[in-house]
């Protein structure tokens, strides 16, 4: 019974501190990603009031739950012409991203590692490429930022994560110790996206139409939950990916009579909104517990130097390549310059690379397991960054909006 009571403690410590967390960034612009992870090394490594050893084997189930439920929420919270009007965008700036960050963390893989195989390097490229869902979706909720920005982001991120976990899988297959063992490979990446997203419309706009019978109905919500839940399941069993699957399921939901518009099946019902505030309540709390846990399970005795001096190398390549990214999506899109400074920095790394970084470690033949401390490292830097970047963003904006543009336009002349 003392170790139930001292779980039930620590969950209702975490529940507040992510309470007070929400409420700090309201008032003071503060993210609470740090807090929540700092929270997480202080009841897991630094006390070992919770032994990370023993959460060591729910690293994938619980990446998994966070990342399907969150992108469904952050699928409702896009707008069908939104997403057609940004897909180009998105594409554009995960493109160069992407390919930047993989290939430039594969040639230093070369310099710091060259008795390693490259397909290593390019797979730890791919998996710190993937720009967290988790974090960019909740932070992007409570920020003053346009709808039109936040639908390029939540693309982006949900989109990056599923190309993340694809290109790894690729690579195993084809250069690594699964070659011609997997039959997932020969799909390709646009095949499964395109069947992921599919099968989500097609169960979307159906759920749609038993929602309507459910209206009203005590826990409608709940087999709502199931169906994310069972959606995910099924695709990633029939080789597609369940992140997008979940995300394109929410955006269903939430853009069903549009989108129905372009089917031969119609629907004017129009999701019930207390589902939407529930499901943000649900994500609230998964979203509290996944920093924390992400905290737990972070090794302090493995920093070393030269894992500190590679991971340093990697978040300065990330940097680079977020910033060619925004400054070509900015040239060719001129309208994308006024949230530019929002666009940089939103580039926080999540559990998506901590479990491929964990599933290359376990195929590969050689002894690659530092490759789970260099995603825990670039979690932790990159979220130092976006915290800053969030405060410094916030709080430029609210300056600029105490003064008048008129007034300031007039107080530059007298100068």
């Amino acid at each position: 019974m003392s170790e139930i009571a001292t779980i039930f403690g620590i969950a209702t410590i975490v529940i507040f501190v992510g309470f007070l967390s929400s409420l700090l960034f309201e008032k003071t612009k503060v993210p609470d990603i740090l807090i929540l992870i700092v929270l997480g090394v202080v009841i897991g490594p630094l006390t070992g009031i919770i032994n990370p050893a023993e959460l060591s084997g729910i690293t994938e189930l619980f990446g998994a739950l966070a990342l399907a439920l969150i992108l469904f929420e952050g699928g409702l919270e896009l707008k069908f012409h939104e997403i057609i009007k940004k897909f180009g965008n998105v594409m554009l700036l995960m493109g160069i991203s992407f390919t930047f960050t993989m290939v430039a963390v594969a040639l230093a893989f070369i310099i710091f590692l060259p008795t390693l195989p490259i397909y290593l390097g390019l797979a730890l490229g791919a998996l710190l490429s993937a720009i967290s869902a988790p974090i960019v979706i909740p932070i992007l909720s409570i920020m003053k930022v346009k709808s039109e920005t936040k639908a390029l982001l939540n693309l982006e991120s949900a989109l990056t994560d599923s190309a993340a976990i694809l290109v790894v899988f690729l690579l195993l297959g084809l250069l690594g110790p699964l070659a011609g063992k997997t039959d997932n490979v020969a799909v390709g990446i646009l095949a499964t996206i395109l069947f992921s997203t599919v099968i989500a419309v097609l169960l979307g706009i159906g759920w749609l139409e038993i929602l309507k019978l459910l209206k009203d109905r005590a826990y409608s919500y709940m087999i709502t939950l199931a169906v994310v839940l069972g959606l995910y399941s099924i695709v990633e069993f029939l080789g597609g990916t369940g992140p997008v699957a979940a995300l394109v399921f929410g955006i269903v939901l939430s853009n069903g009579k549009e989108i129905s518009q372009h089917l031969p099946i119609k629907t004017d019902f129009v999701l019930d909104e207390r589902l939407k505030r529930f499901h943000s309540e649900i994500t609230f709390f998964l979203k509290t517990f996944f920093f924390v846990y992400v905290g737990i399970i972070f090794s302090i005795e493995r920093l070393t130097l030269p894992l500190i001096i590679f991971s340093i190398v990697i978040l300065v390549i990330i940097i680079a390549s977020r910033v060619i990214g925004v400054k070509f999506l900015v040239a060719l899109r001129p309208e994308e310059r006024e949230d530019q400074d929002v666009l940089l920095i939103m580039m926080p790394r999540g559990l998506t690379s901590v479990v491929l970084a964990s599933i290359l470690a376990a195929t590969a033949i050689e002894d690659v397991s530092f490759l789970v401390d260099v995603a825990f490292t670039a979690i932790i830097l990159t979220n130092v960054l976006v915290t800053a970047g969030v405060f410094i963003v916030e709080r430029r904006r609210i300056k600029a909006k105490e003064i008048p543009p008129k007034e300031l336009e007039a107080a530059y002349r007298l100068v």
